[in-house]
């Protein structure tokens, strides 16, 4: 003979038990689920950042070299002042 499985009968509570377990599993996976993209995004934002980090450390040495020309300049140029004598020194001499 067969042997009839015997159902019995869902009450309410037996159907709140069910699904606050079924709940539980797709919450639980929901937030493994979430952990992961934010460890994802988390990365990808580290890479960026990275890269970020390598373009001002070049534009960190433009901007050095940039300092040492303007330093070299203002201790070759020569000073409005000295100019005016000069000038006027050169101006004497061609009239010589």
């Amino acid at each position: 003979m067969i042997k009839k499985n015997i159902k019995s009968k869902m009450t309410i509570d037996k159907l709140a038990v069910l699904m606050q377990a079924g709940f539980s599993n797709v919450k639980k996976n929901i937030n493994k689920k979430i952990e992961e993209e934010i460890d994802k995004l988390a990365a990808s934002t580290a890479k960026g950042f990275e890269s970020v980090d390598k373009r001002f450390d070049q534009i960190d040495g433009k901007i050095a070299g940039i300092d040492r020309r303007i330093d070299t300049f203002a201790i070759n140029r020569v000073k409005y002042e000295d100019f005016s004598v000069l000038e006027k020194r050169v101006k004497k001499l061609e009239r010589v």
